[in-house]
């Protein structure tokens, strides 16, 4: 992660010894997903939810590293070059994850038409799968 040098998250990590405790979470390929009646409307998507320990990441080569991470993944240009005076411009911090369970909830094919029941959406229904409709990992 990378943020300004100031601000509640930076305190809050300083204040707790550079070990601060939080709860995280992500989602990613979030899409609706339309219902024949309105309690029949979702969500497909890929998410995680986790516990783990932040803190401010100082060595400079390491912050260096974590951006360069970043730009590769969010930007997709893994060979980027930054300057220490760029790296030192911003703050560098991470979760380390120390619990997190995943859940895919995929969204459901469309039913064959051939019985007379025209665009109909078929729930997933694979083993595992929770009372939402997706399944947790």
């Amino acid at each position: 992660m990378h943020s300004a040098a100031r601000g509640r998250k930076i305190d809050a990590i300083r204040a707790a010894g550079n070990r601060l405790p939080v709860a995280f979470s992500m989602r990613t390929d979030c899409e609706i997903v339309a219902g024949r009646t309105a309690c029949g409307w979702g969500e497909s998507f890929k998410s995680i939810v986790g516990e783990g320990v932040a803190s401010i990441v100082d060595d400079l080569d390491s912050r260096r590293h974590g951006l360069r991470l970043l730009m590769a993944h969010q930007a997709r240009m893994p060979h980027v070059e930054f300057t220490d005076a760029q790296v030192r411009s911003v703050t560098v911090w991470r979760i380390e994850s120390e619990h997190f369970t995943a859940k895919v909830r995929s969204k459901p094919a469309a039913a064959h038409s051939g019985h007379g029941k025209r665009g109909v959406v078929a729930p997933d229904s694979a083993a595992g799968d929770n009372a939402t409709g997706g399944t947790t990992v």
